[in-house]
């Protein structure tokens, strides 16, 4: 891809740079965790400011939340992650409702499904964050994947976030584009990333998504000296 080509498909990128910020507020509009509030942000008028808005700032707010020492913090930085991924919602719709439940469904399970303890959840997070900074992407999103609720698409954006300069998102509509490349390369990139009980195919995900990251760090060393 030119850097020209690059620079068009990045200003038309469709995701709102959305998340959940803190609040010393008790409300009923967000989410509340072990008396930490958190409110949803989400950018005024999106269809026409869109590009005015940078995604670096976005991860580098969920990095530091990600990569923190404190629990409330790495928790929230989950939530957050989980909020962003589904607040973008079909034909540009933003679907703020839906992202909390998503993210709220983290702390009270869902159906007859309960939570998992919070206390496992930042557990598998921290042990992730060591294995990112090993470069070693497919047992961290193994590691990331152990948190009930979060598949493959979500594992990797948590993992995206936590280490944005190695780390890349690897979700549904990236696998069936893969899917389809001529070249042969891209498309034994392509996995799907659909739920599985199999661990045989968990980790063939798994070894797909840290292929798919390091084509994406070496794509990019060729691409940002254009810029």
């Amino acid at each position: 891809m030119l850097s020209a080509n690059f620079q068009t498909a990045r200003q038309n990128y469709a995701y709102v740079p959305a998340c959940l910020v803190k609040t010393s507020i008790e409300n009923d509009v967000g989410l509340t965790w072990s008396g930490a509030h958190f409110l949803p942000d989400v950018p005024a008028d999106w269809a026409r400011s869109r590009r005015h808005h940078s995604s670096k700032k976005l991860d580098e707010f969920h990095s530091d939340l990600l990569n923190s020492s404190h629990d409330t913090d790495i928790m929230h930085g989950l939530l957050s992650t989980v909020f962003w991924g589904y607040v973008s919602g079909t034909n540009g719709r933003i679907t703020v409702n839906r992202a909390l439940s998503k993210s709220r469904m983290l702390l009270n399970g869902r159906g007859s499904i309960v939570a998992q303890d919070p206390d496992e959840v930042i557990s598998h997070l921290r042990s992730a964050r060591e294995l990112v900074l090993k470069r070693q992407l497919a047992r961290a999103l193994i590691e990331v994947r152990r948190i009930r609720f979060l598949g493959m698409s979500f594992a990797s954006k948590v993992l995206m976030f936590m280490a944005p300069d190695i780390a890349s998102v690897y979700d549904d509509v990236i696998s069936q584009r893969l899917k389809v490349q001529e070249d042969h390369d891209l498309r034994r990139l392509h996995v799907s990333t659909a739920h599985t009980a199999s661990q045989s195919i968990a980790d063939e995900q798994a070894s797909a998504y840290e292929r798919w990251c390091n084509w994406c760090s070496e794509s990019a060393s060729v691409l940002i000296p254009r810029i």
